[in-house]
């Protein structure tokens, strides 16, 4: 593993379940974790304390108190920026008749070639994401105190997908985390349902389709998935919720950081000579 603490973390789980709030709120929490916003935050809670005697429930002096010696840097990585042609086929819609009349080949080859290609992007896109990692890495001087965590923010529906990620992060002595975000299927459906005009809506039949075909971090006897994945429930649609569960994540982090790299490295040592 690096000197200093550069972290891979997956933020995964099914459309409407609240990753990309999660990551973006992740990032705004660990760059305010810095410089005197102790101090100001303990002096705005005890005034507000004294108030009402109920300070806000997810800025409380114990969760910030856990991390007043980490400092935390979080960087989300954003694919279309690092594979300018990167794009997720849907193969739910009929591959175009021009397709397969030009090429005199049926639409289920179509569709074949279509999943070939979409794999072979998602490599790519795993290789391009480490470079840039490393290279963003290797410009900095970083020391010990210092975390840098990249928040890949995906889907990832499959284990295989995860597995490609954690196994690629040791091959470049990158730590490797997890964190799947769960939520019920209504509740995601109605979030959903509230993305028609703003964008990002997913159709219904594959929200469907995905209930069935998502594979959760425990479908797997996987000793590295159930060490390095925090599960995280995100049913609730206010942001105080949200920033509890990112003080849960960067405490989890923050108390796990040195087992996992210890562990990891002592996996990969193993693996290089067998």
């Amino acid at each position: 593993m690096k000197e200093s603490n550069v972290v891979i973390v997956l933020v995964f789980g099914p459309p409407g379940s609240g990753k990309t709030l999660f990551s973006e709120s992740l990032k705004h929490i660990a760059d305010i974790l810095s410089g005197n916003f102790l101090k100001n935050f303990e002096s705005q809670n005890q005034s507000k304390a004294s108030q009402d005697q109920s300070p806000s429930k997810p800025y409380n002096n114990n969760n910030v108190q856990e991390l007043q010696d980490f400092h935390p840097s979080v960087q989300i990585i954003n694919f279309d920026e690092i594979l300018k042609h990167w794009s997720i086929p849907n193969t739910e819609v009929p591959v175009p008749s021009l397709i397969s009349s030009q090429f005199d080949i049926s639409t289920q080859d179509c569709l074949h070639l279509q999943k070939s290609v979409y794999k072979n992007d998602r490599i790519t896109l795993l290789n391009e994401t480490i470079s840039h990692i490393n290279h963003k890495s290797n410009l900095h001087t970083l020391n010990n105190q210092t975390c840098v965590l990249y928040v890949i923010d995906d889907l990832f529906t499959l284990y295989s997908m995860r597995k490609a990620w954690f196994y690629r992060s040791l091959e470049n002595k990158l730590l490797f985390v997890q964190i799947y975000i769960s939520c019920e299927y209504n509740t995601r459906k109605i979030r959903n349902g509230l993305r028609l005009v703003g964008g990002g809506y997913v159709p219904e039949d594959i929200m469907e389709k995905l209930e069935t075909s998502f594979e959760k971090p425990d479908s797997h006897k996987s000793w590295w998935e159930k060490n390095y994945t925090l599960v995280l429930q995100n049913s609730n649609n206010d942001v105080e919720s949200v920033t509890l569960l990112c003080f849960d994540a960067l405490i989890w982090i923050k108390k796990n950081l040195s087992s996992f790299k210890r562990s990891q490295t002592e996996y990969y040592t193993i693996a290089l000579q067998k």
